[in-house]
């Protein structure tokens, strides 16, 4: 059984008040990519072969937040707190998985314990699972700040593969960015980005490490061929579903 929760820092409030005051003298540039993109099916890979399964994170048991509403009204439609208003501080959400405990640093982001897919596929057992963090894409708000809408994870001990599932509603988006830091990396690694063939139904994308010790960053990543967009009434978002860890067999 999971047990899950949430630490606050004693100094977030204040710090979010100081940038709040000085974000309008602050700015900062969006990230440039230019990864090839990378889409790899979960069926190339048999379980077998990717070893031991140490936890499946599908976000069900996750609290409802994130959202301008304070409970689900419409699963599409709800409107994410980020979408207007900039966040500076992530959450910290920690998760037990039997003896592993795993903290998750979200920022930008949403979370829907119970919605699905856009294309309404999405069952509780299936590839593409109910339940999802929204990540909000690159946006730039009136204060002069860029949105930051990633999901990070603390240290896993040991990694042969990660699998997690993918989907969106909007042309703003162009899926999620896998980013790892691991023993003998001097800095975080871009492992590439990974799209879905159908972004409203989803899609699992298996990814090989073998690494030990390692934080995996999954960012949302914008449509390049799309000019930045100010803040608005719109999400602008990636749903990551589910998160898959694998390790080596003993």
């Amino acid at each position: 059984m999971q047990l899950i929760s949430r630490y606050i820092i004693d100094t977030a409030v204040l710090l979010s008040l100081f940038l709040v005051i000085s974000c309008s003298k602050v700015s900062f540039p969006e990230e440039q990519t230019n990864e090839e993109i990378t889409n790899n099916s979960s069926n190339t890979v048999n379980d077998s072969v990717k070893g031991t399964l140490v936890f499946h994170e599908n976000f069900q048991k996750w609290a409802w937040q994130g959202y301008l509403v304070q409970s689900l009204q419409n699963c599409e439609t709800d409107l994410m707190r980020s979408a207007e208003t900039v966040s500076y501080l992530p959450t910290t959400i920690s998760v037990a998985y039997g003896s592993l405990t795993v903290n998750y640093a979200v920022i930008d982001f949403a979370v829907n314990p119970g919605c699905g897919n856009p294309a309404g596929t999405s069952t509780d057992s299936s590839e593409v699972s109910n339940g999802y963090v929204a990540l909000q894409c690159p946006i730039y708000y009136t204060c002069r700040h860029y949105s930051k809408g990633d999901l990070v994870t603390s240290p896993i001990p040991s990694v042969s593969y990660v699998e997690f599932t993918v989907s969106y509603s909007n042309s703003y988006a162009e899926g999620i960015s896998l980013w790892k830091k691991a023993d003998g990396d001097a800095d975080t690694i871009k492992v590439g980005t990974y799209v879905p063939v159908n972004p409203l139904k989803g899609q699992k994308f298996t990814v090989k490490l073998n690494t030990k010790n390692v934080v995996l960053k999954f960012k949302a990543e914008k449509n390049s061929m799309v000019t930045i967009a100010n803040e608005s009434t719109v999400n602008r978002a990636v749903r990551i579903h589910d998160i898959y860890i694998w390790k080596p067999k003993e």
